[in-house]
């Protein structure tokens, strides 16, 4: 019977150390992409990987767009400054989760200067790559210009991108 209860309260310490590792390591991760992001997104509490009922809570405006076998979307409006919307990608799985959100300016001729501004000279024709290692993640991120937007995407797991860009 002792050794039941010894058991039984090792496997207990081993859970709870582990839940207290892994509550550690979440936000350091997050940070590490996040240093990438323009103010609005870091603002909005949103990053990759993200739940969509977390980000709902987040982003109550979040408007339910295009649902397609692969993806779903939300956008969310601006009245004021810059940025006219953003539309926020999410996979289809069980868990839907943050994959990609487009930025769409209103003036075209700010968006690239805007994402130098932020990121520096691209690093990949015309285009930004960030290693999976420089974020802490397991998947990868681009960022591009195209028009009016700003694109931020990942190779995350189940999303249109999880074969690379």
């Amino acid at each position: 019977m002792n050794n039941k209860i010894i058991s039984i309260a090792f496997l207990l310490t081993v859970v709870i150390l582990n839940s207290s590792f892994s509550l550690v390591i979440i936000p350091e991760s997050k940070g590490k992409q996040k240093k990438y992001f323009p103010k609005i997104i870091n603002e909005a509490k949103v990053y990759f990987g993200m739940t969509e009922e977390k980000f709902l809570k987040k982003n109550s405006a979040a408007i339910l767009g295009e649902e397609v076998d692969f993806r779903k979307t939300y956008t969310v409006k601006y009245n004021t400054g810059a940025i006219e919307e953003i539309i926020y990608y999410f996979t289809t799985e069980e868990t839907p989760l943050l994959y990609e959100f487009i930025i769409k300016y209103k003036n075209m001729e700010r968006v690239l200067p805007i994402a130098k501004e932020l990121l520096g000279e691209p690093n990949y024709r015309g285009e930004w790559r960030i290693a999976n290692t420089a974020i802490k993640e397991y998947f990868n991120m681009a960022i591009w210009t195209f028009g009016h937007k700003m694109v931020y995407a990942t190779t995350l797991k189940h999303s249109e991108w999880k074969d690379g860009f």
